[in-house]
């Protein structure tokens, strides 16, 4: 399924794209430059980063 999500993360607006091949592009709406993604996980991060907080009150 195709998807687009325009959303804002802090100040910054931003389009989230997703075509037909599963491909995901980020791009910044004022820049209309791509922010590039990078995934990881969880156990990997922990793994250097053990202190990490994800929340706080």
């Amino acid at each position: 399924e195709l998807g687009l999500i325009e959303d804002s993360i802090g100040e910054a607006r931003i389009r989230i794209e997703r075509d037909s091949a599963g491909a995901v592009r980020i791009t910044n709406l004022k820049t209309g430059k791509e922010i590039v993604a990078q995934r990881g996980f969880w156990f990997a991060w922990y793994a250097f980063h053990p202190d990490t907080q994800l929340y706080s009150d």
